[in-house]
């Protein structure tokens, strides 16, 4: 998305033919990216955390007796520019379905991981109270 936004404000100037390459050049690295990625590492650069939350290895971990898997703190800002927050909701729904504890805390702001600047002291005493859990 950042890539994007830069390359459609330095490309913006370009005619003709060429502006052709102003949608082909973020498409063609991202797919580059991915394949390379793939090559490397064995499984897709994009991240589904709400696909993992119940994966097998999550799984395993809850039936495990006197083991539980590591309680989540979401924190999110409502109006993210880059991440909707229907993406966090569907990590609550996620970590439900597969039995793990999560507490949620959003704010109004809309500053991609703003929201330790949006109201510290409240970001401060939620963390506090999580990490002391």
């Amino acid at each position: 998305m950042l890539i994007t936004q830069f390359l459609d404000q330095e490309t913006s100037r370009w005619h003709g033919p060429i502006r052709v390459l102003r949608v082909l050049i973020p498409v063609l690295t991202f797919l580059g990216g991915q394949l390379l990625f793939h090559a490397r590492f064995h499984y897709p650069l994009v991240a589904r955390p709400d696909q993992a939350m119940g994966d097998r290895c999550a799984r395993q971990m809850i039936h495990v007796p006197g083991t539980t898997p590591p309680p989540i703190l979401l924190i999110h800002a409502e109006n993210d520019p880059f991440i909707a927050l229907h993406h966090a909701h569907r990590l609550v729904a996620a970590a439900h379905a597969a039995g793990r504890s999560i507490q949620e805390y959003y704010t109004s702001c809309g500053i991609h991981c703003g929201s330790y600047g949006h109201d510290p002291q409240r970001y401060m005493a939620l963390f506090e109270q999580f990490v002391a859990l």
